[in-house]
């Protein structure tokens, strides 16, 4: 118990480290070439939005006809079949959720191979897989400073060349998904569909 607390506060505070990187990453890359047309057909999300089926999201669909049907079958399943699993009427969801995802990770890895290799120092003659290692080539900027005032004076070029790790990661599997929506029991009263939780299947 003890243990755990600390692990998870040290976690944390490494992820807080995470974000605020991701935070600084974004302000440059508005800076950058290109950076304000990406954030102009990406416009942010409302905060309050945290489900797949949000209007805006439209990861999955819900037809009113089905939501109606499941409904009723989860009502009638639940007073029948009280033993039975959670997720007993969210296939369909799943299944959109999965496609969406897979569909979604396809055009973003495609993305990141494009940036990765814009700055390769040879290109592939073969297609990527989904993990490989390439040779880069990197500008960095070194700023310098006077010492009396420490206004900056000058600023540095330098290229350097260095091997970059690739790794796409799979999106999860549809069984997974069918775990994962277990872990929202009854007792937490979820919003129907349940699946509208599952908000990493990338």
């Amino acid at each position: 118990g003890k243990f755990y607390q600390l692990l998870k506060t040290a976690v944390q505070e490494e992820m807080d480290v995470f974000a605020n990187c991701c935070h600084e990453r974004y302000e440059q890359l508005k800076n950058e070439e290109g950076g304000m047309e990406l954030i102009a057909y990406a416009p942010p999300l409302k905060q309050n939005i945290s489900r797949q089926d949000h209007p805006e999201v439209c990861a999955f669909l819900v037809d009113e006809k089905i939501r109606m049907e499941t409904g009723v079958l989860a009502q009638f399943l639940s007073h029948t079949s009280p033993d039975l699993p959670v997720p007993y009427a969210e296939e369909i969801f799943v299944t959109q959720l999965h496609i969406r995802a897979r569909s979604l990770s396809l055009v973003f890895s495609d993305m990141v191979n494009k940036v990765i290799t814009s700055h390769a120092v040879h290109l592939p003659s073969s297609q990527l897989e989904d993990k490989y290692v390439i040779q880069c080539k990197f500008k960095s900027q070194t700023q310098a400073f006077s010492n009396q005032d420490r206004r900056r004076s000058s600023i540095r070029c330098t290229t350097r060349t260095s091997p970059v790790e690739v790794l796409h990661a799979p999106v999860k599997r549809s069984n997974r998904m069918q775990q994962k929506l277990l872990e929202y029991t009854s007792d937490r009263n979820p919003e129907w569909p349940i699946t509208g939780h599952i908000l990493d299947p990338v």
